[in-house]
C-alpha cells in the first residue's frame, strides 16, 4: 500500500505561537505513525520558478487515507487552531508511489 505524505511549506509569523503548534503537532503526529522527512537542510539552494516559502516539510504516514484522515480529524483541527497567526502555510496531501 502506497504511503501517504503532508507536503508543506511555511513563513512563520510569530515563533512563540509556532513554537506551542510544533509541540502539540509533533505528539499528535507521532500518535498517527507518521514521521518527518528531513531531505534537506536548504544549506544550498536557488529558487528557480515560483515563490517557495522559508521553511519546507514532509510528513509521511502509512498510507494516504491516514494522511486524510489525520488532517480531518477534530483533534488536529484543533491543533491547527493553535497556528493561527502565527505562520502563512501551504499543505498538501499526496499519494507516494508503490
Amino acid at each position: 500500500m502506497p504511503k501517504g505524505y503532508w507536503v508543506n511549506q511555511s513563513d512563520i509569523t510569530d515563533p512563540e505561537k509556532m513554537s506551542k503548534y510544533s509541540t502539540a503537532v509533533r505528539e499528535f503526529l507521532g500518535r498517527e505513525g507518521a514521521r518527518t522527512l528531513f531531505i534537506t537542510d536548504y544549506s544550498r539552494y536557488e529558487v528557480v520558478e515560483g515563490s517557495p516559502r522559508s521553511r519546507q516539510l514532509v510528513q509521511e504516514f502509512p498510507s494516504y487515507e491516514a494522511a486524510l484522515s489525520a488532517y480531518r480529524s477534530a483533534e488536529y483541527q484543533a491543533i491547527r487552531k493553535l497556528r493561527r497567526d502565527a505562520a502563512l502555510l501551504d499543505l498538501l496531501i499526496v499519494e507516494g508511489l508503490e
